[in-house]
């Protein structure tokens, strides 16, 4: 029988480009009623924590999309929920 996780590992990885936008719609969608931290966000969408923070995170923060569960503060275990208009 084959090892699936040695065909996984043998097979080239094809890399898709996702949108900034189609990045922001996901994550607006997963923080829909529930706070995840920016590294919740990053395995499930598949990207860097950190990257996600700069680029994605802090920007709709500021546009007032996402908000913070711990405002005006700089936390480990900040997360953030979809704003609700």
């Amino acid at each position: 029988m084959p090892d699936k996780g040695r065909q996984l590992a043998d097979s080239p990885k094809r890399w898709t480009r996702v949108s900034p936008e189609a990045t922001k719609a996901q994550i607006l969608e997963l923080c829909k009623g529930q706070y995840l931290t920016a590294k919740e966000l990053a395995q499930r969408i598949g990207k860097n924590h950190r990257y996600l923070s700069n680029n994605f995170i802090y920007p709709l923060v500021r546009e007032g999309l996402l908000r913070p569960q711990f405002p005006g503060t700089r936390r480990k275990d900040q997360a953030y929920i979809t704003a609700t208009p």
